[in-house]
């Protein structure tokens, strides 16, 4: 009975903290998309749980910065600084994944050679990683295909917001859409991580993970 209580408190304490950070951000701006907004916070509750297992890195720590500053970045008025800080995050994941040493300087192209090589069996899902990450280059070098506004006066840069309603609609399924694809990544390549991440909070995990990819994970662990 105690064990039931515990796993019902545990649930509870995670969906008041999913609660907190929609607030905190609602605070700064109301964005749209509500559902998916809690959706996107599942999932950084869970790779912050994830890397904190994995590991112990600068880079594990940059990655929930960067996530955290890409969300914070929606509430702002320039979609180049949404991808300078998403940009970010993908490189610190793959950097991650790989297990990457604090001190190693490799770049970014190689970095999804390796991750490649390491997990050629899933390449569609680091492809499409990867799309995302190249899109958002075009935004930070300022690249024509990009479609980012030139603002020539400082005062058109503190009045102009880009994200409009659907531009901001269509960046939130973009971030949903990638940590799902990261996510995934992570069920097919550490199940066994992912599982010792949530020691005895499989409820959570579950709620975190969704029904469907829970399931995936435990063929994972099993086979």
């Amino acid at each position: 009975m105690m064990d039931i209580v515990k796993q019902y408190d545990d649930l509870k304490e995670i969906k008041e903290e999913i609660n907190r950070f929609t607030d905190m951000l609602d605070s700064q701006k109301r964005l749209p998309k509500k559902n998916e907004i809690k959706a996107i916070s599942k999932h950084i509750i869970l790779m912050k749980a994830i890397t904190n297992y994995m590991c112990n890195s600068h880079y594990q720590k940059c990655l929930i910065f960067d996530v955290l500053s890409t969300m914070h970045s929606l509430t702002q008025q320039s979609i180049r600084q949404f991808h300078y800080v998403f940009r970010s995050f993908i490189e610190n994941y793959v950097r991650c994944m790989l297990n990457i040493d604090d001190t190693d300087d490799t770049g970014v192209n190689q970095l999804f050679s390796l991750i490649n090589d390491k997990f050629n069996e899933h390449t569609d899902l680091i492809g499409f990683i990867y799309s995302k990450y190249s899109k958002s280059c075009l935004y930070v070098h300022s690249n024509k295909k990009s479609n980012s506004l030139v603002h020539l006066h400082y005062s058109e840069i503190l009045h102009n917001d880009d994200f409009n309603e659907k531009t901001l609609k269509t960046t939130i399924d973009e971030v949903l859409l990638t940590l799902k694809k990261m996510v995934e990544l992570l069920v097919s390549t550490y199940p066994n991580v992912i599982e010792n991440s949530f020691y005895r909070r499989k409820q959570e995990l579950e709620y975190l993970i969704g029904n469907k990819l829970y399931l995936v994970l435990l063929e994972n662990i099993n086979s």
